[in-house]
């Protein structure tokens, strides 16, 4: 018996009208085990870790967190714009946000410190979000058919006061753009393993299913099916991929019995196996650790259990009109049965740019002046010119009081000669006043 329990997130509010919106379920035997509280989650938002569960709300800008003994939220977070991807590194110190307006965020969870913000890491919608096993690469996929590969490493570093001379520059950047979809990103899955060996799977609404290397960014080749993939997932060894379609069907492909069809790249390759999961489309799928076990939920308010080598089906949870859900996570059950004490969530913190009279911003780092750079429209030259004053004032203006700070311990505060200019003439005025 698996040592796994099952997330299964709503898409409609609980019939009971207590507001349940994710409950945990024993797939092993079918029974309830525990259910949490809050506002309709987002589908492709939940996430485990051994210290929380955290889901986005799905019709708000507002990230849920809960305490694995509490049923309900023990902070609501709210956020600029609504969140349609959400992940969370395996350690629990930082949360990736992508947004409907194309936008990720990267926060540190135990100081609520936003360590990046890149204002257009999609053209539209970020449609999903994936971190490799290690924690090095994420990879996400937008409502334009893109696939991004970022290092998370330069999306947490923030620069120091030697490298705020080159903020323009500090904006990060993709590692890889992998083009290839001619239609919206529905899903993505990484295998498991070392980042130099894993692979990059994604699935449209073209109808198609692409696979990337990760370390290269290169394209190894493409599965074509009869339908769009809504959803999919590869078992840990990497032996099978399993791919949920819009028309209900689960078609399972070898990934170790293929053929290239000349040099276009597109994998010769019919389903092993495949079967009508549904009525309607799969809305989720997920195998557990051992790879014996398959869950799918459906549009038709159904959840079930397979044998993943079979696809019979070993359990059917009827979630009924009223009461149906839309996504499932297979998560260790010591999260729930041995959860880490303490929580170590801090509010996340907005870096809203607003100037004051000397033109700087109220919280004075990297990210704000990234952030500055983007919301108005100027030539790079004027961007540097301007930040490099920016920056030279704010490290004047640092210097200047650490100064001031050990000159008053020495009795003398006059001198301003380190200060800006505009600094100057205020204590000038300010003297004049008194």
């Amino acid at each position: 018996m698996s040592n796994e329990i099952t997330i299964v997130c709503r898409s409609k509010a609980s019939a009971d009208g207590k507001g349940i919106s994710l409950t945990l379920w024993n797939h092993n035997n079918g029974t309830h085990i525990k259910s949490f509280i809050s506002g309709l989650c987002a589908r492709g938002t939940v996430v485990a870790t051994k210290h929380f569960l955290v889901a986005a709300q799905a019709d708000k800008a507002c990230i849920f967190f809960w305490k694995w003994t509490e049923e309900k939220t023990m902070l609501n977070i709210s956020v600029e714009s609504r969140v349609s991807a959400l992940q969370v590194t395996s350690d629990g110190l930082y949360c990736i946000v992508g947004t409907i307006r194309g936008v990720l965020f990267v926060w540190e969870i135990s100081t609520g410190r936003l360590l990046c913000r890149v204002n257009r890491a999609h053209s539209t919608r970020v449609s999903q979000l994936r971190l490799t096993s290690d924690n090095q690469f994420l990879v996400s996929g937008g409502s334009g058919g893109v696939l991004r590969v970022w290092s998370l490493a330069k999306l947490v570093s923030s620069p120091n006061e030697h490298q705020l001379h080159r903020l323009v520059k500090h904006t990060p950047t993709p590692l890889f753009t992998l083009r290839g979809h001619t239609n919206s990103i529905t899903c993505v899955a990484v295998s498991k393993g070392v980042s130099g060996t894993t692979r990059i799977f994604s699935g449209s609404n073209d109808k198609s299913i692409h696979i990337w290397e990760m370390v290269t960014g290169s394209l190894l080749g493409t599965i074509t099916l009869s339908s769009e993939a809504t959803c999919l997932c590869v078992d840990p060894a990497e032996v099978y991929l399993y791919v949920g379609l819009k028309n209900g069907k689960v078609v399972v492909h070898s990934l170790h019995d293929q053929k290239l069809e000349g040099n276009s790249g597109v994998l010769v390759t019919k389903p092993t196996r495949q079967i009508a999961a549904h009525s309607r489309a799969v809305s989720s799928i997920a195998v557990t650790t051992d790879a014996r076990t398959l869950l799918t939920c459906g549009e038709d308010a159904a959840l079930r259990v397979w044998d993943a080598f079979s696809l019979q089906a070993i359990r059917t949870k009827a979630t009924g009109a009223d009461d149906e859900v839309n996504d499932i996570t297979i998560i260790p059950k010591l999260f729930h049965t041995a959860p880490s004490q303490g929580f170590p969530v801090k509010n996340f913190k907005r870096k809203q740019v607003e100037k004051s009279d000397d033109g700087l911003s109220g919280d004075n780092d990297g990210s704000a002046f990234v952030m500055l750079c983007n919301h108005e429209k100027r030539s790079e030259e004027e961007w540097e010119d301007k930040i490099v004053n920016v920056v030279s004032d704010t490290i004047a203006i640092k210097n200047a009081s650490h100064d001031g700070k050990r000159r008053g311990s020495e009795g003398d505060t006059s001198d301003t000669s380190s200060l800006p200019q505009k600094t100057k003439k205020a204590k000038k005025a300010k003297a004049k006043t008194k």
